[in-house]
């Protein structure tokens, strides 16, 4: 295990995370959220902690809760790039679009049926796609147990299996050094607003 690698994966996992846990803490907070809507006990806790804390320390506090739950488990990190096309959106987090063509499977609420269904897929090929899309720089982060590991990603993405929700998890090709594997990524099939990032590396525009 390459443990420097490790080490600044979570330095950057962990400031992404607070940018991340602010922006949608914004995004759940606002007057007419699906969130106000669906969780109305959740959204009432979360804005009595706010007022007994204050806004910061329930940022830090939610960050670091799922720092842990992600970043401790990880195997191995390695620098990656998958085709799509990359958004900041006005909420202040990334969305990532890619091409419905090149998605080799959808996420279900079984994590081990996934494991399995990814193991299964081999080595995809990784060809540029027809149309405008960039190659859209990320990391590629192994876990070792699907069933403990893959869930907590889930929450943290907005992915609700057969619900509604934000992103969808589904298997792209993905390029690391000069090997194709099949991995597992978030996308938001529609996105309406945000900046295009033709760089394909997210960060905060000024």
């Amino acid at each position: 295990m390459e443990t420097l690698k490790l080490k600044r994966f979570a330095q950057y996992a962990r400031r992404s995370l607070l940018e991340q846990v602010s922006a949608k803490l914004k995004l759940v907070l606002a007057e007419n959220s699906a969130a106000r809507r669906e969780s109305t006990e959740a959204i009432k806790k979360l804005e009595e902690a706010i007022k007994g804390h204050g806004k910061e320390q329930v940022i830090e506090r939610v960050a670091y809760i799922w720092f842990n739950r992600f970043c401790a488990q990880a195997r191995s990190i390695e620098p990656a790039v998958v085709w799509g096309r990359l958004y900041h959106l006005h909420a202040g987090f990334p969305a990532l679009e890619v091409p419905e063509g090149l998605i080799l499977s959808q996420g279900t609420a079984d994590p081990l049926a996934d494991a399995r269904r990814q193991q299964e897929i081999g080595t995809p090929r990784f060809g540029r796609p027809t149309g405008d899309w960039d190659l859209i720089h990320g990391e590629l982060v192994t876990f070792t147990d699907p069933q403990r590991d893959l869930p907590p990603i889930d929450r943290l993405e907005g992915f609700r299996p057969g619900g509604h929700s934000m992103y969808q998890r589904v298997i792209v090709a993905v390029l690391y050094g000069r090997t194709s594997v099949p991995a597992w990524t978030y996308w938001m099939p529609r996105i309406d607003t945000g900046i295009r990032l033709g760089s394909g590396v997210w960060h905060r525009p000024c």
